[in-house]
């Protein structure tokens, strides 16, 4: 987080406000050095990974996550909500297809071409692109935009 993130997070809690205070008349250490300390451990990843991201307060992200406008997944669960879509879009093709006919579609050629063209097209409804963020602790997340 940017120096004007963390001061919007700090502001918004009393506690952390008063500990921020505090913590300036008695250490010699930056804002971000508090934020290591006392704010970086309470912060859900997903969340931070989005503020980060986006340029935006946590506030923010955590309302625009839970709103579900963005999704911000591990790798793992990226690839598992991409085929649950490819699974939706071949359910939707096959109901264009008539019932007879069935037997002759592939269903894992249609679901597997459905990724090729990325997790990005399925996943982001707003541009069809994937952004990635690795956050200090390691962790790597991909934002979506729904719309």
């Amino acid at each position: 987080m940017n120096e004007e993130q963390i001061l919007n997070y700090i502001e918004n809690d009393d506690k952390l406000l008063h500990e921020w205070f505090i913590y300036q008349g008695t250490e010699d250490g930056t804002i971000f050095d508090f934020y290591t300390e006392f704010i970086r451990n309470d912060l859900e990843d997903q969340y931070l990974a989005l503020a980060i991201n986006n340029d935006i307060y946590y506030s923010e992200a955590v309302d625009l996550v839970d709103s579900e406008e963005y999704l911000v997944l591990t790798d793992d669960e990226a690839d598992e909500k991409a085929e649950l879509e490819a699974q939706y879009y071949l359910e939707e093709a096959l109901s264009q297809v008539p019932e007879h006919l069935h037997r002759y579609f592939d269903d894992d050629k249609y679901i597997s071409d459905c990724i090729f063209d990325g997790r990005g097209y399925l996943l982001n409804i707003y541009n069809g692109s994937e952004d990635s963020i690795t956050l200090d602790n390691g962790s790597v997340f991909y934002i979506y935009r729904r719309y």
